[in-house]
């Protein structure tokens, strides 16, 4: 499979919105942020064949879903969000 897509995802303590991007246009989910919304947003992940998931730390809500993505062999890069605003402006 090419992956051509990528998705970027909001994370707090009871939920995960993720947004999807591809050549298509733009696909919202959410998940529940449990061990069980996780598995179901790896799913779509993969279905979607995403390159990369843009991830921000989040006070440690992100870790599971961090951890999960790694074991799932998903990139997934975690940019703080200070340096994305900083990245925009430029």
């Amino acid at each position: 499979m090419i992956h051509t897509c990528f998705a970027g995802c909001d994370i707090s303590s009871r939920r995960l919105d993720l947004c999807i991007l591809a050549a298509a246009g733009a696909r919202v989910s959410r998940h529940d942020n449990t061990p069980a919304g996780i598995g179901g947003l790896i799913a779509r992940l993969w279905r979607a064949g995403v390159a990369l998931v843009v991830i921000e730390p989040s006070g440690g809500y992100e870790r599971a879903l961090l951890e999960a993505l790694w074991a799932a062999g998903l990139a997934v890069a975690l940019v703080p969000a200070q340096r994305v605003r900083h990245f925009a402006r430029a």
